[in-house]
């Protein structure tokens, strides 16, 4: 069952994921790390959930890679957008 809402109406209902999105874009390509990601949104204990919705979603993907490039040192998730997520952002004219 699909439910069809207005653009309007989903971003009045989704303000903090559409805060989240547009953090991932600013970050660009390479996406940003989910802790640079919390830091940047101001967000720790919700915006666990939030990413997590957003990878549900489709709106972003997480993928898990080494920062630094000796190989030694912790693994970092890496948040990207995904096509459906720039669709989305871009039918909201969001920036």
């Amino acid at each position: 069952m699909t439910i069809e809402i207005s653009a309007e109406e989903f971003a009045r209902s989704n303000k903090a994921l559409l805060t989240l999105l547009k953090a991932v874009t600013k970050a660009g390509k390479d996406g940003i790390s989910t802790r640079a990601l919390y830091a940047q949104i101001k967000m720790t204990g919700y915006g666990d959930k939030l990413v997590n919705i957003a990878e549900r979603d489709g709106y972003i993907v997480r993928v898990r890679r080494k920062q630094k490039i000796d190989g030694k040192g912790p693994w970092y998730v890496f948040n990207i957008l995904t096509k459906k997520g720039q669709r989305l952002l871009a039918q909201l004219g969001v920036s």
